[in-house]
């Protein structure tokens, strides 16, 4: 029989972000404007298989729920699902490489939070939103044998 934990998923994984027009983001680019390896824009994500994740999800079912039990209305403004958004992402991200915001020095949860916060590059927040639901992303590599 075959041991079914070498199926296992990892916890995290790593996502080179791209931009707008689907083009992979660098820090940095050389002469020919190809980027330079090592400045990969990328996002490190807790998948499905972590307890980030999980608790991420539960906290929004949670939200949901009271929100039903307190007969408050469940629809949010359009600020609120974008602050909502933006703290879901930022508690399924373990860290955001080679980059800034603007010339704001922020680091962890600040960082994160103004991404995902600004329309502007909602297409990020897309992005991490629908790669990090595809459970292969986490895949662990295959073994040689």
């Amino acid at each position: 029989m075959a041991d079914i934990k070498k199926y296992a998923v990892s916890p995290t994984a790593e996502l080179h972000l791209r931009d707008a027009e689907k083009n992979l983001m660098y820090a940095q680019h050389d002469e020919n404007g190809q980027g330079v390896s090592g400045t990969e824009m990328k996002a490190v994500l807790y998948g499905p298989a972590s307890t980030q994740y999980r608790v991420a999800m539960q906290n929004q079912s949670n939200e949901l729920v009271d929100l039903i039990k307190q007969k408050q209305k469940t629809s949010r403004s359009i600020e609120d699902s974008l602050t909502k958004n933006a703290e879901f992402l930022s508690s399924i991200t373990k860290e955001l490489r080679n980059l800034e915001y603007g010339d704001e020095a922020l680091q962890g949860e600040a960082l994160f939070m103004a991404v995902y916060s600004d329309p502007e590059l909602g297409f990020l927040s897309d992005q991490i939103a629908g790669w990090v639901q595809e459970w292969g992303n986490f895949s662990k590599p295959s073994e040689k044998s």
